[in-house]
């Protein structure tokens, strides 16, 4: 069955949880919430990777540095962007 997203707003696709245990009740990302983007499939992926590359980049050179290289990455893959899922 083929959900049509346009139709809906945002709403709890995915469960995400921390693998460093920092999700579990009582830590500090208990609760947290998250969001979760798909660069396989997703034609806005690539853009909001960039420019959250772009914002944390003074603070986190590194993390702006590998979201840069997958959002590239991601941009050469054939199967990138075929459809907005």
């Amino acid at each position: 069955m083929s959900i049509d997203n346009r139709n809906f707003g945002l709403y709890e696709k995915f469960r995400v949880e921390r693998t460093d245990g920092q999700s579990a009740p009582g830590e500090k990302h208990d609760g947290c919430r998250y969001f979760v983007l798909d660069v396989t499939h997703d034609l806005f992926a690539i853009p909001a990777l960039r420019a959250y590359a772009a914002a944390c980049r003074a603070d986190y050179p590194l993390l702006a540095r590998d979201l840069d290289k997958l959002a590239a990455g991601s941009e050469t893959d054939p199967s990138a962007g075929e459809e907005n899922a």
